[in-house]
């Protein structure tokens, strides 16, 4: 709903396409601008009903080819805030034109009509909101002493909200774009991990607590955690590289 140009707005457009002969040679500039931002704003599938629709090679899919930085764009939707700005130009030369026929009594009931519906399209709806409950690990967590976290047992995306509350240096997390040098150091922790060398976790790279799920059972390599429940576990490497 945050691309949606609003059936106001439509109609603008309608009216001032039929009109463009009696108005500015700017307006074809301006439709120009909105249809090749609407096109490349449709990405290189476009999506209808939840379903997607191929075809051989999209507009968007062959601008990348010819300027490969585009890809770093990521979002091809982002082109429509263009394809808004042409459509809001031309909505505005549409209001002036049906203004300026006010002695017509007809045109000045359209322009109250759009009016309104323009103004209830446009009202910002409730942001949806939903309890997200916090896990009794995190709490615990944030009870003991200070030490960086590798959260096995969180997503990314949780593991983030995880931390506004315990506070403490974590791995990974989210990011919309990585390096490689961030790629080849998550990769060389996950090795890491993988291979059971919880010290090395702590003496090399400095994390003092270890976040596993209730069903990885690793007490014969990490002995007894300091907590546990039904959904997660946490243990202190720190005492672990003493045992």
């Amino acid at each position: 709903k945050s691309v949606h140009i609003g059936f106001a707005v439509l109609f603008l457009l309608a009216y001032v396409w039929i009109k463009r002969k009696e108005l500015h040679e700017a307006v074809g500039l301006w439709f120009l601008v909105l249809l090749v931002f609407a096109v490349l704003a449709l990405g290189p599938v476009i999506h209808i009903g939840g379903h997607e629709i191929r075809f051989p090679l999209m507009p968007y899919s062959l601008l990348v080819k010819l300027i490969p930085a585009m890809s770093l764009g990521g979002m091809p939707v982002r082109m429509v805030v263009m394809a808004i700005l042409a459509a809001s130009v031309l909505a505005a030369v549409g209001f002036a034109e049906l203004l300026r026929r006010r002695s017509s009594s007809r045109s000045a009931i359209f322009a109250a009509v759009v009016l309104v519906i323009l103004v209830f399209e446009f009202l910002p709806g409730l942001l949806p909101a939903r309890e997200n409950p916090l896990p009794d690990f995190v709490r615990e967590l944030k009870k003991l002493p200070d030490g960086a976290v590798y959260d096995v047992r969180s997503s990314k995306f949780h593991a983030l909200y995880y931390q506004t509350i315990h506070q403490r240096p974590m791995a990974f997390g989210y990011i919309s774009r990585t390096s490689t040098t961030v790629d080849a150091k998550s990769s060389e922790l996950r090795s890491v991990f993988e291979a059971g060398d919880y010290e090395k976790l702590y003496r090399n790279y400095g994390f003092r607590y270890l976040i596993l799920p209730r069903s990885m059972n690793l007490v014969a390599a990490l002995g007894t955690p300091l907590y546990q429940d039904n959904d997660a576990q946490i243990y202190d490497l720190s005492i672990t590289r003493h045992q």
